[in-house]
């Protein structure tokens, strides 16, 4: 069974003993403490020990943030290029010549990560970070920072936690007390939302479900009124090619779709290959809420689609379904439904450049093995060779 795991980020010199219990209090619960003076971190002999840090953030599920006196040491270069460039740039903007501790790289690696941080501030220096703000320009030795040269660098970091848009609680702390009582109550009421918010999505499914089967009616009532022959076999492509047309019209693709859509003689894998160029189709798993179908094209580049690997599979057996009907009626089908501008929501189709694909793919998967699609294999539309070759020498079809 998994376990939740929690990063204790700080500096050690001045709260071991917090650390020390907060250990014990996250072992208590039944979830796994992971603090860097416990071993917990794996320091890689081919890294160094701060790059170590950051890499077991992100395999982490919570971070508890406690500022205290000390500023700690300096985060190394390297660990800083790879922050995220607008939480770096929010800080540097109060102060070009800011430094980066340990500490606060951790939790700034977190939120590039979307993990949840948990912020706690000792209260003496909370106290003198409201005088800092009202007198930046100051000389003033602020007796609760145990180095007065770090000052600032520690005051503009809680500036920038707490002028966070989201995430920007900073919890003021006097003993260990505090944190835990903090902790228990927000765990607790976060778990309670997570079980409301699966028992509201269950519910918002099942009214789906119910609208779905109101619809069907709805559109059997419409298709009866339709007199004329030609006229229903119209009316009934509209609703049953739309989301193709809708799928197709949203890949950011420059070509003669109409052309192809229309005249395409082959099937989905063929025309994806052809007309976007894709060379295999990766699936992230069909996790509610989180599934993903993305397409890798020649030049390693992706587009990732909003829907699981079933939708695209009905999808697929839509364009095989288009493709049967006669070319008169795909092409009054598919006029029909342009004009009305039918396109995906920016959400549902989005393009990925080669060097986020991988990553991208292994963020959304459920498992390991999700990153090929859980229990599946890709799907290889064709080589990368072969489809820069047959790309280059291939013009649209023609009727």
């Amino acid at each position: 069974m998994a376990t939740l795991r929690v990063f204790v980020s700080s500096t050690a010199y001045d709260l071991g003993i917090l650390r020390s219990a907060l250990r014990n209090f996250i072992e208590s619960l039944g979830f796994e403490p992971i603090l860097s003076d416990y071993s917990d971190v794996l320091y890689d002999p081919r890294q160094h020990t701060h790059a170590s840090c950051i890499a077991e953030v992100k395999n982490c599920d919570i971070v508890v943030l406690l500022i205290g006196a000390r500023f700690g040491g300096e985060a190394i270069p390297s660990v800083v290029t790879d922050l995220g460039e607008r939480q770096v740039a929010d800080i540097m903007s109060a102060n070009s010549d800011h430094k980066f501790s340990v500490t606060q790289a951790e939790s700034l690696t977190a939120f590039d990560h979307e993990i949840p941080v948990f912020s706690f501030v000792d209260i003496g220096v909370l106290h003198d970070y409201r005088v800092y703000a009202l007198n930046r320009d100051a000389k003033i030795t602020y007796p609760s920072i145990a180095q007065p040269e770090t000052a600032e660098y520690i005051f503009d970091f809680i500036d920038f936690l707490q002028n966070r848009s989201f995430g920007n609680a900073v919890i003021p702390f006097a003993r260990l007390e505090d944190v835990i009582t903090h902790l228990k109550k927000q765990w607790a009421a976060l778990f309670q939302r997570l079980l409301r918010e699966s028992r509201d999505q269950r519910d918002e499914a099942r009214r789906i479900d119910r609208l779905s089967e109101q619809f069907d009616d709805l559109k059997t009532a419409l298709l009866a009124t339709v007199g004329d022959g030609e006229a229903r076999r119209v009316a009934r492509g509209v609703v049953r090619y739309r989301r193709l047309i809708e799928f197709i019209r949203g890949l950011p693709v420059d070509g003669d779709l109409r052309n192809y859509a229309i005249n395409c003689p082959g099937d989905w894998k063929e025309f994806l290959r052809e007309y976007a160029e894709v060379r295999e189709i990766r699936a992230t798993g069909d996790r509610p809420g989180f599934p993903y179908t993305v397409m890798i094209r020649g030049d390693g580049s992706a587009f990732a689609s909003r829907l699981s690997t079933s939708a695209f599979a009905r999808v697929s057996q839509e364009w095989n379904d288009f493709r049967s009907e006669p070319t008169s009626l795909r092409t009054v089908l598919y006029d029909t439904l342009a004009e009305q501008d039918i396109r995906s929501v920016p959400s549902m189709i989005r393009a990925l450049p080669r060097d986020e694909v991988e990553t991208f793919i292994a963020e959304h998967a459920g498992t390991d093995e999700g990153v090929r699609g859980v229990g599946q294999r890709p799907i290889i539309l064709a080589k990368a060779e072969e489809l820069s070759n047959s790309t280059a020498q291939s013009s649209p079809p023609t009727s």
